[in-house]
């Protein structure tokens, strides 16, 4: 496996339908239940396992779950790639969920094209 995609929230329904879309064996995906605090044993595991690390959340990238991974991995000196998706930091149009989750790149198919060019 070359790429592991972390998710905490409901959004992980969103990676697993990807993943389903995708169905790549070198695409793993772990869930966090819980943000706070991070689960340090299973990072180490994946930053150890993995060349490239996705985050995705229904939350704000900045101050997030993916900003989290991202000071674990500079604090523990992991030189992997790591990308963080999730609610931009700017002002977002009112909608439906879909619309919404389209619009921040975290919706199924966003997922899934992204994952297909990696």
């Amino acid at each position: 496996t070359e790429i592991a995609v972390l998710s905490t929230g409901t959004i992980g329904n969103n990676v697993t339908k990807a993943l389903a879309i995708n169905s790549n064996n070198k695409i793993a995906h772990y869930h966090f239940g819980f943000v706070k605090p991070l689960n340090e044993t299973l990072l180490h595991e994946v930053f150890s396992s993995f060349k490239t690390i996705l985050t995705v959340e229904d939350g704000t990238i900045k101050g997030g779950f993916g900003s989290g991974v991202l000071e674990f991995a500079a604090l523990n000196c992991y030189k992997n790639t790591i990308k963080t998706l999730g609610i931009p930091d700017d002002f977002i149009e009112h909608g439906t969920i879909l619309e919404l989750q389209k619009i921040c790149g975290i919706d199924v198919t966003s997922i899934a094209d992204l994952l297909k060019g990696s």
